[in-house]
């Protein structure tokens, strides 16, 4: 009997389409459900870190405090080159929702010449006292806004309403201890 490179050729085929079949039919079930279970109740306890005023008896800010029912100062202001700890928790968790507003690269009162874009933000995330940040990434590319551009995203992981609430479901485990900033 005579083989023909067709013989041959199907052989191969074959298996290797068999196999890409697999990969895509195994990676669909394995990433929906990764991303299924980001919709799902976790249990544990709910903390937040956010920058609602709060003022202790002294009178000065006191992250402790209850918020300030006469407070809607919920933003903070960063001047070029300074960096701002958004969080800095210790002890054992999870990072489950980055929620961030701010606003655009136009002039403003307080910043004639206008303020950063979030491509010339830097949010950096800091796991277990690493002096390295383990996350460093222009805000726009974290939540899928990049090329200077803001835009809408709708996905389970990341959302970006009418481009200027940028929200991120990603969850982040850490162990010891968790720090996000911005520069």
């Amino acid at each position: 009997m005579i083989k023909t490179n067709q013989d041959f050729s199907m052989k191969i085929r074959s298996p290797l389409l068999f196999g890409i079949l697999l990969s895509i039919f195994l990676s669909q079930v394995l990433f929906a459900d990764f991303l299924a279970d980001l919709a799902k109740p976790q249990q544990g306890r709910s903390m937040r870190a956010t920058s609602t005023g709060r003022i202790g008896r002294d009178g000065k800010y006191d992250p402790d405090a209850e918020p300030d029912p006469q407070s809607n100062r919920d933003n903070s202001s960063i001047a070029p080159g300074q960096t701002k700890v958004l969080m800095d928790v210790k002890g054992p968790g999870v990072i489950t929702h980055i929620w961030m507003t701010f606003l655009g690269p136009e002039p403003h009162p307080w910043a004639k010449k206008g303020s950063a874009n979030h491509q010339e933000m830097l949010l950096r995330i800091y796991w277990d006292g690493s002096k390295r940040p383990g996350v460093e990434a222009p805000v726009g590319d974290f939540f899928a806004n990049c090329f200077g551009r803001r835009s809408e995203v709708i996905s389970l992981p990341v959302i970006v309403e009418d481009a200027d609430s940028y929200n991120c479901f990603w969850h982040m485990p850490f162990r010891k201890s968790a720090r996000i900033e911005i520069v």
